[in-house]
């Protein structure tokens, strides 16, 4: 398989430099399988839909602006396992985060 596009949906909520951020938006991200590895994700764009600061709405294109740096161009990889019985298939990225790919 040599790889391809996708698009995601994103929620972050956390400290931002001793402020509490929280935002949603949409991105893509390029993947490709790398053999020894699993697979590989590069975020490639980020839109941020809604923004908050210590509570406060902020504009989006604020938040998108402060974050945008940050995010784009960051990379994971992940192993993969195929749960053919529950018709998944589980990534865990070097952090150990687990995502659930149902079909």
């Amino acid at each position: 398989v040599a790889g391809g596009k996708e698009t995601f949906d994103i929620a972050v909520k956390g400290d931002g430099g001793g402020m509490q951020i929280e935002f949603t938006g949409s991105g893509a991200a390029d993947w490709k399988f790398e053999q020894g590895a699993g697979l590989v994700e590069t975020i490639s764009a980020i839109n941020i839909k809604t923004a908050k600061m210590n509570g406060q709405d902020v504009p989006a294109a604020d938040m998108q602006a402060m974050v945008e740096g940050m995010i784009i161009g960051q990379t994971t990889t992940s192993t993969i396992k195929i749960d053919e019985k529950g018709k998944e298939m589980v990534l865990v990225d070097t952090n150990g985060v687990t995502t659930n790919c149902k079909r």
